[in-house]
């Protein structure tokens, strides 16, 4: 297991999930289990879930107390997370998350309180199978199986996976739309000529494009990083490629924005 910490600034910390999603509600401060990202990663994508909300990731001590949360809960360590999946635009099941999330080897599984929509899933270092609308923490359902008690089969939640099968497109216009700019910027780089492009393929690309945007022009620049380019577009440090004013992935611009606010915080001296 990793701990991470920092800030929430807006950047995805994993392939859907972004820091300002996982940080605390009170501030804006964040700590996170990489396992737990990989593993809630791993469950969205067994799904074919196209959103994984997360309702509820890291909370400081005081707010888990606030809010009524277990005492020492893996919240306040960065290790868990309240989440629901949504395919096809409808809600899976919370009770066939929790079946799937154990067949997967998460630590602590429960429903949670309220309307019973969230999972609370996490990889703290202990066993939790527990209903929190029965109105404790402990592990209460039967037999700590959540197959037992919910009743469903594992065929039943075999009918929410995804397909071994994999989805082959012929050319960009059978992309779906959540993949075609990513595949489309890909043609234009001459990476790919767009015919016979597997599922797996485009999903990647969109997760690469997700975790190292590329920015054209300054409209498409975060804002915490907006006025430092701003200045060296105008300053003629960062010129594009003749058609855009940045045309710049994240991890190309990173570097040179340190280096700029180092330059101008020596010269503030």
């Amino acid at each position: 297991m990793s701990i991470k910490t920092g800030t929430a600034v807006g950047e995805f910390i994993s392939p859907h999930i972004k820091d300002t999603e996982w940080k605390c509600r009170a501030s804006n401060y964040i700590k996170y289990d990489t396992v737990e990202l990989e593993m809630l990663e791993k469950l969205r994508s067994d799904f074919g879930a196209e959103a994984i909300i997360i309702e509820s990731g890291y909370r400081t001590t005081a707010y888990n107390q606030s809010i009524g949360g277990a005492s020492g809960s893996p919240h306040t360590k960065g290790y868990a997370a309240d989440v629901r999946f949504i395919k096809d635009g409808k809600l899976i099941p919370t009770e066939v998350v929790c079946c799937h999330a154990q067949d997967m080897g998460f630590k602590g599984i429960a429903i949670c309180r309220g309307s019973g929509t969230n999972a609370h899933l996490d990889m703290y270092n202990r066993i939790y199978r527990g209903d929190e609308r029965k109105g404790n923490y402990g592990n209460n359902i039967a037999g700590n199986d959540w197959y037992k008690e919910t009743g469903l089969s594992k065929i039943d939640v075999q009918k929410y996976l995804m397909e071994d099968e994999e989805m082959v497109y012929k050319d960009v216009a059978d992309v779906p739309v959540w993949g075609r700019v990513a595949v489309q910027r890909r043609i234009e780089a001459g990476a790919t000529k767009g015919e016979d492009l597997t599922e797996s393929m485009v999903r990647t690309w969109v997760i690469d494009d997700r975790m190292n945007p590329y920015y054209e022009d300054l409209i498409d620049v975060p804002n915490y990083w907006l006025t430092d380019v701003e200045e060296m577009v105008n300053a003629g440090f960062i010129f594009g490629d003749g058609k855009h004013d940045v045309a710049m992935t994240h991890s190309e611009l990173k570097p040179i924005i340190v280096a700029y606010r180092m330059t101008k915080a020596n010269k503030a001296v």
